[in-house]
């Protein structure tokens, strides 16, 4: 379940790397193949200290604005990253939810809340595109540019944002701002690169 939420993401980079009728027409700085970390497995990596979300966008047209293409596929990372966290987070929150019905709204309520912001530090770290053609449904010929991007947020900033939040929620147990903090070191320990 911890990575549900950006398997999607994995999916669409793996069934954009190569349809048999997808011909690679250039590349960015002019590169021989895609970077090695557009082809890792998990789109959210921790490695050396950083945490790393990938994620890609699809334009289709015959010229693509470079900059927007970038600005769609940070978004796109950023929304990823949201929903690991509103998955991998929102259900160990139910899990530790306090001992009376009205708290799980409140637990979901947080969840929900913290994953929908933006983490400050959250910054493009790399950055690829390639114009490729492809064959639509209808058996025509389309140019379409993908568009990847890697953002990096410090893993201990990421924590520390994480866990200001929780601490600036007065009213919940220590036990329960426990579990909470423990839960956001599981979802960075589960993302560590091997």
């Amino acid at each position: 379940m911890k990575k549900i939420a950006i398997l999607t993401s994995v999916l669409a980079l793996a069934a954009c790397g190569g349809g048999m009728s997808d011909k690679v027409i250039s590349r960015s700085d002019d590169l021989s193949s895609r970077p090695s970390w557009v082809k890792d497995d998990n789109p959210v990596i921790v490695k050396d200290g950083d945490m790393f979300v990938t994620s890609m966008a699809t334009v289709r047209s015959d010229k693509a604005n470079i900059s927007q293409g970038y600005r769609i596929a940070e978004n796109q990372a950023k929304t990823d990253l949201s929903n690991a966290i509103k998955t991998d987070i929102k259900t160990n929150f139910v899990d530790a939810q306090e001992g009376v019905e009205g708290n799980q709204f409140r637990t979901e309520f947080l969840s929900i809340e913290k994953s929908e912001i933006s983490f400050s530090g959250l910054m493009p770290s790399n950055r690829y595109w390639e114009k490729v053609l492809v064959t639509n449904a209808d058996g025509d010929k389309e140019m379409e540019y993908r568009f990847f991007t890697r953002m990096k947020i410090k893993e201990a900033d990421f924590k520390k944002q994480m866990k200001d939040f929780l601490n600036g929620n007065k009213g919940l147990s220590a036990e329960f701002n426990k579990r909470v903090t423990e839960t956001v070191d599981e979802f960075t320990m589960s993302h560590k690169a091997e």
